[in-house]
């Protein structure tokens, strides 16, 4: 065994090799060694370091172990080869490599201090710095779009409307109807007070001024389809109405008050305009099927008026809408 001294600009490497006759010593070793450390200096670094290295040949060939012991730890290698030769070039290498951190802690330069400034006027030890550009303002957000108006799932409607009846009667009569509704997006479901004014009929030749006078109220109720374009409406409706006549004697020296119950079955279009404000207006046309017809007589001139069977009712109002949303 052999003690090996690396020979630097400084301070000397401590090495411990052992390999048999035949395969490089110590001088192969340390050529290998100063090769790759570039004969850096290693200042007092050396000191705390010991390596050892041995080659020994087995039945599968030849093997080197290689160990260097650190400050900070420890390197151990084991390499295989089919010559010892190989094997001592790489025990250089290996040994310069893990010399290598030594070497960059004394290259590396310590951190100055920054030198203080003394005896100098504020302005010349804090110098004006030039001016910087004025950023540019940061473009404004977009305003986010209006939601869309929801639909109202349900609505309520109060109407109000005028009507004139024409064929239900010999000659023409007018009424009013006041309702309530329940609409949706496609259907509107309504129930209505309705009031027939009075008419007075003198049907005879005999005695002109002989007649009865007429007058109706009831209730109705009735269902729509409604399909909707923007703000109008058109609607299909049926319904049923019935209620209570009055008939009083005209032109007789004893009149009398007759009360007779009626009953009609409706059918008709309906046409609506409703505002943003939620006031619009609406105008219809309905076919009556009077199924229960009041009738009156005079005794002595026969009858006087009669319901027809089937007249038409036009009608024409206002409504207000009381949205519900969602």
């Amino acid at each position: 065994m052999l003690a090996l001294a690396l020979v630097g600009p400084s301070e000397p490497l401590e090495v411990t090799w052992n390999a048999p006759a035949g395969c490089p010593q110590r001088e192969a070793v340390q050529a290998s060694i100063a090769s790759n450390l570039a004969r850096e200096d290693f200042g007092d670094a050396l000191d705390t370091v010991r390596v050892q290295g041995e080659i020994l040949q087995g039945a599968q060939g030849w093997r080197l172990n290689v160990s260097v012991r650190l400050p900070d730890g420890a390197v151990d290698r084991e390499l295989t080869a089919g010559t010892c030769d190989e094997l001592a070039a790489a025990a250089g290498l290996i040994i310069a490599v893990a010399l290598d951190p030594l070497r960059v802690q004394q290259v590396r330069p310590p951190p100055q201090p920054e030198p203080v400034r003394t005896g100098l006027p504020q302005a010349w030890a804090d110098p004006p710095r030039p001016p910087t550009a004025t950023p540019e303002p940061e473009p404004e957000p977009e305003p986010e779009p209006e939601p869309e108006p929801q639909r109202p799932a349900r609505a309520f409607d109060l109407r109000l409307a005028a009507m004139l009846d024409v064929g239900s009667l010999s000659a023409l009569r007018g009424g009013a109807q006041a309702g309530f509704g329940v609409a949706g997006p496609w259907f509107r479901a309504d129930v209505s007070a309705l009031y027939w004014a009075p008419r007075a009929i003198r049907p005879f030749d005999t005695a002109p001024d002989v007649g009865a006078r007429l007058q109706q109220a009831g209730l109705g109720a009735r269902a729509c389809l409604k399909p909707e374009v923007g703000s109008f409406e058109a609607s299909s409706c049926g319904g049923l109405e019935g209620g209570m006549s009055w008939s009083r004697g005209v032109g007789l020296d004893s009149p009398q008050t007759t009360a007779l119950p009626w009953l009609t079955a409706t059918a008709g279009l309906e046409v609506a305009w409703v505002s943003p404000a939620a006031v619009g207006v609406f105008a219809g046309i309905d076919a009556q099927f009077h199924l229960v017809r009041p009738r009156v007589n005079i005794d002595g001139l026969g009858e006087t008026l009669e319901i027809a069977p089937v007249g038409a009712r036009a009608l024409i109002g206002l409504l207000v809408r009381l949205p519900r949303r969602r």
